[in-house]
């Protein structure tokens, strides 16, 4: 993804890219890729990682991490579909953004309570644009295999008949 494109998102929710936080926003571009809609892209600091970037897209949330200045970066990657949870809190110094995968929480600290509230907006927008997206052919055959699964497990099918039956679900 180009650089300019983040840097507009950025731009749109009042802030800059400065001195301080060009390195994770480059290689935030970097790691995007072009296949990804840019929902929403914000700076911040989180407890170890230190700066960051971090870009909201419709297959995934990206963020860059540099514990200390001129310090390796580093990304975590959080797939839309194992979000469990997503959260904002606001403060007089700033706001946090509480993104959950499961037990993991990846918290981002020192956001404008106003912007947190956009991002948690944005990572909602791309999980209902995500859910909405995907085919219902797949939920229904996930559903049926389930259904033969279950009856295998009950005995009502035998192995032979529930792999003939899954390879007719599954096209194979």
């Amino acid at each position: 993804m180009e650089f300019k494109t983040i840097e507009a998102k950025v731009k749109e929710n009042g802030e800059k890219i400065g001195f301080l936080n060009k390195r994770v926003f480059k290689e935030l571009a970097n790691v995007i890729s072009d296949n990804e809609k840019l929902y929403f892209a914000v700076g911040g600091t989180m407890k170890k990682h230190g700066v960051i970037a971090m870009g909201v897209t419709s297959i995934k949330i990206h963020i860059i991490t540099e514990p200390n200045a001129g310090m390796a970066l580093s990304a975590i990657i959080i797939p839309l579909n194992r979000i469990t949870s997503v959260s904002s809190t606001g403060g007089v110094f700033g706001g946090d953004i509480q993104i959950s995968e499961g037990t993991i929480v990846h918290i981002i600290k020192s956001v404008l309570p106003a912007i947190a509230t956009k991002a948690v907006n944005a990572i909602n927008q791309a999980l209902s644009e995500q859910t909405s997206s995907q085919p219902s052919s797949q939920l229904s055959q996930a559903d049926e295999l389930l259904k033969f699964k279950k009856l295998l497990d009950d005995g009502v099918l035998t192995q032979d008949e529930f792999d003939r039956k899954k390879a007719q679900i599954l096209s194979l």
